[in-house]
């Protein structure tokens, strides 16, 4: 009797990565210990975030992907993903997606995120596509007062979640990491 091939299971981590830092890198490893049947993430660098204004403070999308390699070198279940770099920009989350299921039609993704990504999901371009493919791996998350505004996850978005538990709680951001450079601080 033939086996079934298991297909591969891949988280996906979105963001800026402008720039990485170990908080990004501990949720990545929380994600893969935590959900027994995830193989690898991927590091998605997203060039152009459609939701965030275009500002100085971006860094160049290749520079942030070197970046990822270099935080992530070493480490075989972690890969970095450019998929969005050949989009129009903004790009968008389920156009990328499709590309992904495409060329690797053999793999199931996953999606790897913050409070925030889940409780912005609904005003996602395309976010029903998206989740009608693709689950969510939610980590908690500091809310901004910002975030605190949206309303709670709809019932649809919160079917395909399963949230980490237990997440080492570190108060650092990208944009923490570059106020501090600015005023020449340590990091």
């Amino acid at each position: 009797m033939q086996q079934e091939k298991k297909n591969k299971r891949i988280g996906l981590y979105y963001g800026s990565f402008n720039p990485i830092h170990i908080g990004h890198l501990v949720v990545a490893r929380k994600a893969l210990d935590d959900t027994p049947d995830l193989d690898e993430v991927w590091f998605v660098v997203s060039p152009q975030n459609p939701h965030k204004q275009r500002t100085g403070e971006l860094i160049d999308a290749g520079h942030r992907l070197e970046m990822v390699n270099k935080a992530i070198d070493g480490v075989e279940d972690f890969k970095s993903c450019d998929v969005e770099f050949d989009l129009p920009q903004p790009s968008y989350t389920h156009v990328g997606l499709g590309i992904l299921r495409e060329k690797h039609p053999d793999t199931h993704f996953t999606i790897v995120g913050g409070t925030d990504l889940q409780r912005k999901m609904s005003i996602w371009k395309s976010h029903k596509e998206i989740l009608t493919h693709h689950d969510l791996i939610i980590y908690p998350r500091h809310m901004s007062g910002k975030d605190l505004k949206l309303k709670e996850a709809n019932e649809f978005v919160e079917s395909r979640t399963t949230h980490l538990e237990n997440v080492p709680k570190l108060e650092i951001s990208a944009t923490y990491i570059r106020e501090h450079l600015k005023k020449g601080k340590s990091i």
